[in-house]
């Protein structure tokens, strides 16, 4: 065990997920599309999207190479803007399988790598985190959400209920991706919903208030220097 290390983890997580504890219900303004867009949808990935709109903004983020694993619905990737883009589906094909170390068909020069609510379902995150490191290129970012909190789903494939913030943070430490931004969101109501009906609410069944004490939701993004 690197107590050091663990540590330094902590300290990262401290200062960098502090702008993320008070997000408001009124800090997210909906247009009409956005509206539609968001109903049905799990209202956890809102404040993380949110977020990672900002990052790409104020860190003028644009990829010409995107990996993504699973990610052909993911609203992340409408934000980021991207030219070349390819998805991997380890659902459907082992050989996709992101802990896979041995992803030959794959270059190691991709500039933007995300892999978005998938943690929980790997049962070796660090050997995703160091495939994650070999595929990208040298200043390429690495993106991730994840759940902190979460109901039983998708099995076979459910190794974990959540995953903490921290916990990313130092495998990322660990395998010299520098930690650039990273948030974390929830609240009582949010848990109370998912254990009560076992599925997930939108944003029109609870507010974004976001409870600093009680996290459901976490995201990281990181630099391979």
């Amino acid at each position: 065990m690197d107590v050091k290390l663990i540590q330094q983890s902590y300290e990262v997580y401290k200062e960098s997920v502090a702008h993320s504890l008070y997000l408001k219900q009124a800090d997210i303004k909906f247009t009409e599309t956005a509206k539609k867009l968001w109903i049905g949808k799990d209202v956890a990935r809102l404040p993380s999207v949110y977020f990672f709109n900002r990052y790409v903004k104020d860190l003028n983020i644009t990829s010409n190479n995107l990996l993504t694993f699973g990610g052909l619905e993911d609203i992340e990737v409408k934000v980021l803007p991207r030219n070349n883009w390819v998805d991997k589906d380890f659902w459907k094909d082992q050989k996709d399988d992101v802990e896979d170390l041995s992803l030959s068909d794959l270059k190691c020069d991709f500039d933007f790598i995300m892999i978005n609510q998938t943690f929980e379902h790997l049962i070796d995150i660090q050997a995703a985190i160091i495939n994650i490191k070999r595929l990208l290129k040298s200043g390429g970012y690495f993106y991730a959400n994840f759940p902190v909190i979460n109901i039983p789903h998708g099995h076979p494939f459910n190794f974990f209920t959540g995953v903490s913030v921290q916990y990313i943070i130092y495998l990322c430490l660990k395998h010299n991706l520098n930690i650039t931004r990273c948030g974390q969101w929830g609240n009582v109501d949010y848990i109370n919903y998912i254990y009560r009906n076992l599925t997930w609410p939108d944003y029109t069944q609870i507010n974004l208030d976001n409870d600093a004490s009680r996290p459901c939701i976490g995201w990281v993004l990181a630099q391979k220097l």
